[in-house]
């Protein structure tokens, strides 16, 4: 990858780095230091459970841009529902938590994310959601597109209509420095 980067250098202004999750692996630092060196700009889209490896990749100026997606209210049950995870992931909340507070105080362009399904949340939990993210500078609700559903119970299920979107982003915007609807 890195050599590719070199010999195209001039096609590409920016790398942005996704996953599965991508701060899993131990080489992330190493890598964005040399993309970086090659005068590109570096991103991450993250699930913002690894907040040792979060501050590490801020800490040592390697992302210039971060996306969190936030699937549900900071809560064990919404987590659990909305990210499908085991008894096991519990610690996932906290980890979630302290990476939001690693991520309100830096000067990295930051964007949290929700993708929000009609079968995992509602109203309620969205107003939740977005009184426990107050103060970040940038909240994204992105709409469910069910053809993409990895998950083929989702795939028939039709996402929030567009109007309900718009209310549901004009009762939260002035939480946030900007609060944008995505695919609606």
């Amino acid at each position: 990858m890195l050599e590719y980067l070199r010999t195209n250098r001039e096609l590409y202004q920016a790398l942005v780095i996704s996953g599965g999750e991508p701060t899993l692996n131990a080489e992330i630092p190493e890598f964005l230091a040399e993309v970086k060196a090659l005068g590109l700009c570096t991103g991450l889209e993250t699930n913002g459970t690894n907040p040792d490896m979060i501050g590490r990749l801020l800490e040592e100026d390697l992302v210039d841009y971060i996306a969190m997606d936030v699937k549900a209210p900071l809560t064990w049950p919404a987590y659990q529902k909305a990210a499908g995870l085991a008894e096991g992931d519990r610690g996932w909340i906290e980890k979630i938590r302290a990476t939001l507070e690693l991520l309100k105080t830096t000067k990295v362009t930051v964007e949290l994310r929700c993708t929000l399904v009609p079968k995992i949340h509602n109203r309620e939990d969205l107003l939740h959601l977005a009184r426990q993210l107050r103060g970040h500078r940038r909240f994204v609700l992105q709409q469910f597109v069910p053809e993409r559903s990895l998950d083929p119970l989702y795939r028939d299920e039709a996402p929030f209509n567009a109007e309900t979107l718009r209310e549901l982003r004009s009762q939260i915007a002035d939480l946030f420095g900007s609060c944008e609807l995505r695919g609606v």
